[in-house]
């Protein structure tokens, strides 16, 4: 059976203001959370929300006590249900008019170059939550949630408020704990090897003070594999692939320092390409799929299955070492297959050796639904593969850090030429998403009203007023002269309004 799952809110408090959109998730540790099917109760009524994370609008019918579990068609890889989640509504008729939650302040750094800009972030506030937050550095109030770290505001004591009362909620402690900026600092203090675990996997050479705190250009990167420098490798993170079983060693260097290395990272790589018996089977056809070579620990596995037919097929786990899943395929069928552990989190003993997760899987995701889009549209970008941990997301538009963006997918309703932008994100440490490519939104206008004027041999006349009904635009132009002239209907098909020619032929009277 699958470990009872969390509900959580991520940053935000378990307050949600009346009318406005919440979410909620329902966290697994298990490698690709995203695609497990999920039941979904408000009380004891099941919602119609099927994956693991639950969207509304806060009212007094959609607030309250949450629970959900994770759902399978095999019943020993069913979860029980989470323990309650208790969402409070605030504000409206039927909502509390009082906040006692208290905002945190999170401060990403404890020590940065000098010139480095930290991004300061206000938590557990009220889902919903648009007012003014002010932050209070040295003393001195400011909107700006991004300081730069200098001998004048390092180590100063910083705190963030809510505005109080605000759409008719009072918040009893409006004001968040002082914390600290990060003092200054001119040289890296320690460099960690850490396997960030998506598909595929990389290593990455974690710095205190992270990279985003360092002077970038002037840092330099050296991997080591059992002693050996691997010259081709000269970025922050590694691909591990081909490596196999080896002791990795990161070094980081600022310009003329002392260069500092990381402890040995022992890497163990498994070779986990699915197998079938048969790739093209008939009707009735028994087919036995492997997912890689016998694991030396045990491990369960789930299998997602898509089979291309009218008629889906049947799945049953055979066995764990290795894991073997029959399909009973209704039809002939093309089979996409997707295999991947429930259990053997990750663990690692005093000497290093690193057990590993197991993943048949491949995830392939679009950048942007759409990257020209037309006004109203609505536009969803997603922050890159997905990750085995739950993280928070950093997103931002052109240069600017967008406020309360947690979520890995980023959506833009009723777009307009403001949302014209270059989006790109990273995970909450800061550490970017390799996978990741800035993508470009470009929202086109859509014409909805048309003014221009039109020369003619006898005649000046300009479009003057313009009505739409269904997809015929009708247009009624008058005689720019003083001497009498006819009105003049013009039918414009709006089908292509974009590029549209029109030949006008008037004659006087």
């Amino acid at each position: 059976m699958i470990k009872k799952p969390v509900i959580s809110a991520l940053s935000y408090a378990n307050q949600v203001l009346s009318g406005r959109s919440f979410s909620l998730t329902c966290h697994l540790d298990e490698y690709l959370y995203e695609y497990y099917t999920y039941e979904w109760y408000l009380g004891k009524t099941k919602l119609d929300t099927s994956t693991f994370r639950h969207t509304a609008v806060a009212d007094a019918k959609t607030v309250g006590s949450f629970t959900c579990k994770v759902v399978t068609s095999e019943s020993d890889l069913t979860s029980p249900l989470s323990d309650p989640y208790e969402l409070v509504l605030l504000g409206g008729v039927s909502g509390k008019d009082t906040s006692n939650e208290a905002p945190t302040l999170s401060v990403p750094t404890s020590s940065a170059f000098d010139g480095s800009i930290v991004k300061l972030q206000c938590n557990n506030i009220p889902m919903g939550y648009s007012d003014v937050i002010t932050y209070t550095i040295n003393g001195k109030a400011t909107t700006d949630s991004s300081v730069e770290i200098t001998s004048a505001t390092a180590g100063k004591g910083v705190s963030c408020t809510l505005a109080s009362p605000s759409a008719g909620v009072t918040y009893s402690t409006p004001k968040s704990a002082v914390g600290y900026l990060p003092t200054l600092t001119t040289s890296i203090s320690s460099a960690t090897v850490i396997e960030i675990s998506r598909n595929p996997n990389r290593l990455v050479c974690q710095l205190t003070p992270s990279a985003d705190y360092l002077p970038s250009s002037e840092v330099t990167y050296t991997w080591n594999s059992d002693g050996q420098e691997i010259s081709s490798e000269t970025s922050a993170s590694l691909s591990p692939a081909g490596y196999g079983v080896n002791d990795i060693t990161c070094t980081a260097q600022i310009s003329d320092q002392t260069a500092v290395s990381s402890r040995r990272f022992r890497y163990t790589s498994y070779d986990v390409v699915p197998a079938a018996s048969k790739t093209k089977p008939l009707q009735g056809d028994r087919v036995i799929i492997t997912c890689g070579e016998a694991l030396q620990e045990t491990v369960q596995f789930s299998a997602q299955i898509q089979v291309l037919s009218e008629k889906p097929a049947k799945i049953q786990v055979l066995s764990e070492k290795p894991a073997k899943i029959q399909v009973l395929s209704e039809k002939p069928a093309k089979i996409q297959l997707f295999v991947y552990p429930l259990l053997g989190n990750f663990s690692q003993s005093d000497n290093g050796l690193l057990k590993r997760k197991h993943s048949c899987f491949y995830d392939v995701v679009p950048a942007a639904s759409k990257t020209k889009p037309l006004q109203g549209d609505r536009v969803i970008i997603t922050c890159g593969e997905s990750l085995q941990e739950t993280v928070q997301y950093i997103w931002k538009k052109n240069s600017l850090f967008l406020q309360r963006q947690f979520d890995r997918k980023l959506q833009l309703d009723n777009v307009d030429t403001t949302d014209s932008a270059t989006y790109s994100c990273g995970t909450k440490n800061n550490e970017l998403l390799p996978n990741f490519k800035e993508v470009k939104v470009e929202v086109q206008t859509k014409a909805e009203t048309m003014s221009r004027t039109q020369k003619f041999p006898d005649l000046h006349a300009r479009i003057n007023s313009v009505s739409r009904s269904d997809r015929v635009w009708h247009c009624v132009l008058q005689a720019a002269q003083a001497s009498p002239a006819p009105d003049v209907f013009l039918r414009i098909d709006s089908r292509n309004l974009s590029n549209v020619r029109v030949k006008l032929q008037c004659s006087r009277g």
